[in-house]
Parts: structure tokens; sequence; C-alpha cells
């Protein structure tokens, strides 16, 4: 609890920060160092720990920043025909990187080893972090009509991918056959994050201008998980951290912590506290 309150207070002294902070798109964290990186559309990056407020970094990503990923002690950043590649320790850019991927909305994950996966709206493609070539895997994404984020399957070489439509999808790209399937479907639409969550189950969340949803799917997807929590804001990111067992949920202008409890039967219900609710400082 002490640990939970310093982080909000750390985060309410961004209300007195002097640069702008407005429309957050993703929140990622490094263990090592307990920061948090939230990444903002703009490609603005804040950071911040429990002990320290959070603070606005002069190093920018830009405009059309994709999805973000924190890989050892660096950030890599998915933008509209390049990945960029930034130290945390000083925060710097140190790399950056031409891809084929040139249409908007562009999903990024990691295998866990020397491989990057990237997506647009019309294929997936691979980059080779220790040769630093990117290749086209497939073209075939352009069959669906958005996908947003994507993972890398824990235990399957496969990435799993959010489609939305008029209600959205669950694809698996299996890697070595080079195929689609459908894994499931979700009542809603506008369903943008995947997220790795806890008791083997990803956080898919997303929601309209004034709805917010999530759910909690099995990494099997053989069934449906179970709806967390309807909020009233649209949730823009999550993130469970599996060493504390707490759930951070990044709408437009708060940050809300929830306490999940993992059970082995899946993930519970997330509550959250008004009192735990930090506004940022514009919101929208």
């Amino acid at each position: 609890m002490i640990r939970c309150f310093l982080l909000l207070v750390s985060i309410l002294l961004l209300l007195t920060a002097s640069a702008q902070f407005s429309s957050p798109k993703q929140i990622l964290y490094h263990p090592g160092s307990d920061t948090h990186y939230i990444i903002t559309l703009s490609g603005q990056i804040w950071s911040g720990t429990p002990e320290t407020e959070f603070v606005y970094n002069p190093v920018v990503i830009g405009a059309n920043v994709g999805q973000c990923l924190i890989i050892g002690d660096q950030l890599w950043a998915a933008r509209i025909g390049d990945l960029k590649v930034y130290n945390l320790f000083p925060l710097e850019l140190v790399a950056s990187y031409d891809t084929p991927a040139t249409e908007w909305l562009i999903g990024l994950a990691w295998d866990g080893d020397l491989t990057i996966y990237l997506h647009d709206q019309e294929g997936i493609y691979d980059f080779n972090m220790s040769t630093q070539i990117s290749t086209t895997v497939n073209e075939d994404l352009s069959n669906w009509a958005e996908v947003k984020e994507m993972v890398y399957h824990p235990y399957e070489d496969k990435l799993v991918i959010v489609e939305d439509q008029t209600e959205s999808l669950i694809l698996a790209y299996d890697i070595p056959s080079n195929t689609y399937d459908t894994l499931a479907q979700i009542p809603a639409f506008d369903m943008e994050r995947i997220d790795l969550g806890c008791d083997d189950h990803y956080l898919i969340s997303g929601g309209g201008s004034t709805t917010g949803l999530a759910y909690a799917l099995p990494y099997d997807l053989s069934t449906m998980g179970d709806t967390l929590e309807q909020f009233p804001l649209q949730p823009k990111d999550t993130y469970y951290d599996p060493l504390s067992g707490e759930s951070f949920w990044l709408a437009f202008d708060s940050l809300r912590m929830m306490e999940s409890a993992c059970l082995s039967t899946g993930l519970e219900e997330m509550t959250t506290s008004d009192h735990l609710q930090v506004y940022f400082r514009d919101g929208l």
C-alpha cells in the first residue's frame, strides 16, 4: 500500500509540470529501475517512479508513433517506415532502421530472442536484431478491416493480433506455416490493445469515446474469458506487473491502478476506487 501511495503521489506531481501532457497512448514498465514510461499520441515520453515525479523527456519519438516495447534497457518504437531504438539510461536515440511498414497503425512484438515483428494494414514484417535487416513475412493482413496491437504468444510461435470491425476479432498468425486463424470474436467494437495478463490470459482492452471495456482471454483461447469491467472512460492501454500483482489502466485523462487476484481459474474482475484515480494535466 505504501508503494501504491507513493506512485499516486508521484503522478500527482505531474499536475504541476511545466510541459504539456495530453492524449496518452501507451504505458510501459522497466522492472529493473521500477520506472513507468507513458507514450503520448504525439510521441512524447514521460517517465516516473514511485519515489519521484513523472517528468517530460526532451527526447520525442515524433508523430505517427505505433506500438512501443521495452526490451532490456532499451525502448523500441514502431513508426511509419522506420523502427527507432532508444537507450533508457540516459534516454537517447541510438539507432533508426528502415522497415517495409508504410501504413498507419503499426503493431510491434518481440519473440524473446532476436526477432521483432511489425505489422501495418497490409502485412507482417520481421526485423532481425543481429543482422539489423527487415523483411516482409506475409502480405495478407489487408484481408481484414483494421488491425491494431499484437503480442507474441508466450508458448507457441504465433502472433496474436486484435482486429477491429463491427465486432472485434482476435487473429493468430502461425509463423512456421504462414497461416491465419480466427481465434475469438468479441461482441464489442473499437478493441485496440492486447497485453499479457496473469494466469495465462491476454488482456484485451478498448472501447468507444464514452465507454471502456476489457476482456480476459486464455492463451489457448479455447473459451472466451471473463469480462473484467466497464469504465466510463476509454482505456488506452493496460499493463500487468507480475511481481506485485497490480494492473495499471491508462485512460485519456487518468492512470488507474486496479488490484486483480490472479486465481488459478482465471482473472477475477478488476476493481478500482475513486481515490486511486489520478487525472493528468490536460486530459483530452
